[in-house]
């Protein structure tokens, strides 16, 4: 008996070694180089200052030398914190605060520092600026999607004497993985997360390299109904319940205190768009794409981003009605090309770019509400 437990103890341990030896030799070993970037929670606090950022002063330097309030996520963080887009990432950020589902125009209402509003907020695109020129607030959402980021530089604070008067309260720069050759390598991924109320959210990103050519492609796509606040909330919403759906009725504007039947609300002047429904429909859905081809020194990409939500978030339920045509949508395209010339000696550089930008509010966005007036 006391053989049998031996050798039951022997072939044991002997089991133990060969399946450690096997599953050490599985895991793939990280450059040296990459795991001390990415490697923080062993990395002094110097070495965290001294992760590099060039969105400060157009220059590589560290963020401990930035002349400004900067922070810097890299990709592991991206993947670890499960950022899927800008508004997720910037809500972990401190000094900026996120107020979401409370504004029918741009729907979340963005604040740095106390500074409210998008269109002071400059977003850039390795280095290209992809939010309107015009200076025109815009909707950050599942529109700037995450699946191509390999770094994400935030500024804190005035940026306007480098960037523009758009770069009032901050600026963001989203670095791509193709930006650093060194860090490109082929392949790709897909992700798809699905949730409730037809919620879908997918992502892909492929690369390929063949010597000096490098090709990327990220989009990304989302959708959801949102939830039918009128069922979650029905005290909130009982003239949703008992007077808009059941009877009809709505208020025509809080000044004039009047109500209209629905079915006549449709016909005024002002009113444009498909016939009412009386449904309760508040969908959002977004879309990102991201083609680069980068060849030596040149750099060519188009950006095209669009986001669409219903008109009725902010406003009492009384006022305004929650039909599936009643929407604010905003798209844009950016296309850019870049060449950049490294004097023979390394000591000085040269960076020549031209960029595109066409922005447009979708002509079909409608609201259906109150009449504001005073």
């Amino acid at each position: 008996m006391k053989q049998n437990y031996k050798l039951f103890a022997f072939a044991f341990l002997f089991t133990i070694a060969i399946h450690h030896n096997l599953f050490a030799q599985d895991i793939p070993q990280k450059p040296k180089e990459i795991v001390q970037i990415e490697d923080f929670f062993k990395a002094s606090l110097e070495e965290l200052l001294n992760i590099g950022m060039v969105s400060a002063s157009q220059k590589k330097q560290s963020v401990l030398e930035a002349p400004a309030n900067a922070y810097v996520i890299t990709a592991q963080q991206i993947r670890e914190r499960g950022y899927r887009n800008l508004l997720d990432l910037l809500e972990d950020i401190p000094e900026i605060d996120i107020q979401r589902n409370v504004n029918p125009d741009t729907r979340n209402i963005l604040s740095i520092r106390g500074v409210a509003g998008s269109e002071k907020l400059l977003i850039l695109l390795d280095g290209f600026r992809i939010t309107p020129a015009t200076g025109d607030s815009y909707t950050i959402g599942h529109n700037f999607a995450l699946a191509d980021a390999q770094r994400i530089e935030v500024v804190i604070g005035p940026a306007s004497a480098l960037y523009g008067v758009d770069a009032f309260s901050g600026v963001v720069n989203i670095i791509t993985a193709t930006e650093r050759s060194d860090q490109f390598k082929a392949g790709g991924r897909v992700s798809s997360m699905f949730g409730s109320f037809n919620s879908s959210d997918n992502q892909l990103f492929l690369r390929m390299k063949a010597d000096k050519l490098r090709i990327s492609l990220a989009a990304s796509g989302y959708f959801s109904k949102e939830p039918n606040y009128a069922k979650a909330y029905p005290n909130d919403f009982g003239w949703y319940n008992h007077a808009l759906k059941n009877k009809g009725f709505i208020s025509f504007s809080p000044q004039l205190n009047t109500i209209n039947r629905y079915a006549v609300f449709a016909t005024t002047p002002d009113f444009t768009g498909d016939t009412l429904s009386g449904a309760f429909q508040m969908p959002t859905q977004a879309r990102y794409i991201h083609p680069q081809v980068n060849f030596g020194d040149f750099t060519a990409g188009f950006v095209h981003y669009y986001e669409q939500h219903s008109s009725a978030y902010g406003f009492e339920p009384r006022y305004t009605s929650y039909e599936p045509n009643a929407f604010i949508g905003r798209s844009h395209q950016i296309m850019y090309f870049r060449h950049d010339f490294t004097s023979f000696n390394q000591k000085w550089q040269l960076s020549s770019q031209l960029s595109y930008n066409f922005y447009q509010i979708n002509p079909q966005s409608n609201f259906l509400g109150a009449i504001l007036e005073g």
